[in-house]
């Protein structure tokens, strides 16, 4: 209602030049606030940026406009002595005694104009480097977010390179399953008389077979606990959502290494006792000499196959813990990746903090700019607030060193990074 007054009394006024160049001014500050609070509505950014174009340049105009001297054609070549006016602390100015024509007080309105000139010039800063800020922080979000999706491409290609190995190793052991079979079959065929002498040699090969059923057992404990394993990170990659895809991969994998490698165990298992039980039924009989010679040297071909079977599923154990520490690695630097995204998301609230307080900076600046609109068309008596005291209570709202920077190098003064406000998280 007040910039409308402003726009009919600055089109109605039919006064001196002097008058009609100060409500000229004032008409076109009043227009720039009614375009702010009509563009609000769309932008907030885009309106903040245009508000300070617009009110510097008219602002400008109004200070040139204005020549010392200059009066109300009504009032004549008549000195403004009889104006009181009364400067306070915190640059108000009010009307001591009665109220000010407004002729008298368009001059002094002027002044106060000409000093929003710095205020529009350090918002306009300001947003600028609001805007660079959130440039930046979207980039690093953007590069977080490749090298994440690098890493779960690379832990994709590790797990396909482990069930490869798998895969060559569980067939390898299957051979030398095989070759023992061959050999225990060969060795029945030789089997001939008593190996009675042969009792304790042999109920040592049973004791070492035994071993190797504790060691069979551990690798199904070991396949069954890779299989938990594998369920757990399956359940935590459907909870991850769309950055567990990776891991759901790779639990997948995982659990069907860990059933090949119980499935060989139990053929182990199958071999080992089939070897128990041809060792306890043919082979504790009398043998001669001969004889006794070719089954030692057969025993000990079977404890070489035996011995490499056990290699085999050693170094299936191996590859299980370098899978899993490769893991471990991977999902230690996804989460310091996700971590660092989660910080570099949260740092868009403090620039929420920092739009917020240029909008109630403008806020306070539309109200100033109602209050000039008011006492260039009427004579009520109105307080004038300077664009120091816009200024530093914009500055007042600073949460960053680098608002408190750009303040410094926007309006030509040292930086100082003193009594920093602390910054509101959500």
């Amino acid at each position: 209602m007040i910039v409308g007054q402003s726009l009919a009394g600055a089109g109605s006024a039919k006064r001196g030049s002097g008058r009609a160049t100060v409500l000229a001014g004032a008409a076109g500050l009043a227009a720039a606030a009614a375009l702010a609070s009509l563009m609000s509505a769309v932008d907030a950014g885009t309106a903040v940026v245009a508000l300070a174009a617009i009110g510097a340049t008219l602002a400008t105009q109004v200070a040139l406009s204005r020549r010392p001297g200059d009066v109300d054609s009504e009032a004549g070549s008549a000195p403004m002595a009889h104006v009181r006016i009364e400067a306070t602390a915190d640059c108000a100015i009010s009307d001591a005694g009665d109220r000010t024509p407004a002729p008298a007080a368009a001059p002094l309105i002027a002044a106060r104009i000409e000093e929003l000139v710095p205020f529009f010039a350090l918002t306009d800063a300001q947003l600028r480097s609001i805007v660079e800020q959130t440039g930046d922080a979207a980039i690093g979000i953007l590069e977080q977010l490749r090298n994440l999706d690098g890493q779960i491409v690379a832990m994709k290609a590790k797990s396909a390179a482990s069930h490869d190995r798998g895969n060559r190793i569980s067939a390898e052991g299957l051979s030398t399953d095989h070759k023992v079979v061959a050999l225990i079959r060969n060795y029945m065929r030789a089997r001939s008389e008593e190996i009675a002498a042969e009792r304790v040699h042999l109920g040592r090969v049973i004791e070492q077979m035994n071993s190797l059923k504790n060691l069979t057992h551990s690798l199904d404990q070991i396949g069954s606990a890779t299989n938990i394993l594998s369920l757990n990170a399956t359940i935590e990659a459907e909870r991850a959502g769309a950055l567990g895809a990776g891991f759901k991969v790779v639990a997948s994998e995982i659990r069907a290494l860990s059933q090949k490698s119980r499935a060989a165990v139990q053929e182990a298992n199958t071999a080992i006792a089939a070897t128990q039980s041809v060792i306890e039924s043919t082979l504790l009989g009398a043998a001669t000499d001969q004889r006794r010679k070719a089954e030692a040297e057969q025993i000990e071909q079977v404890l070489s196959a035996l011995d490499a079977v056990s290699q085999s599923y050693s170094a299936i154990v191996a590859e299980h813990d370098t899978l899993m520490a490769e893991m471990d690695a991977e999902h230690a630097a996804i989460a310091c990746s996700v971590l660092d995204t989660y910080g570099r998301i949260q740092f868009q609230d403090v620039v929420r903090q920092q739009v917020e307080a240029l909008i109630d900076a403008l806020t306070s600046l539309r109200s100033v700019l109602d209050s000039f609109a008011q006492s260039l068309v009427g004579d009520e008596r109105v307080d004038l607030t300077c664009g120091q005291a816009l200024i530093e209570r914009l500055q007042s709202r600073y949460v960053s060193n680098v608002q408190r920077t750009t303040h410094a190098v926007a309006l030509g003064e040292a930086s100082r990074s003193d009594d920093a406000k602390a910054i509101e998280l959500f």
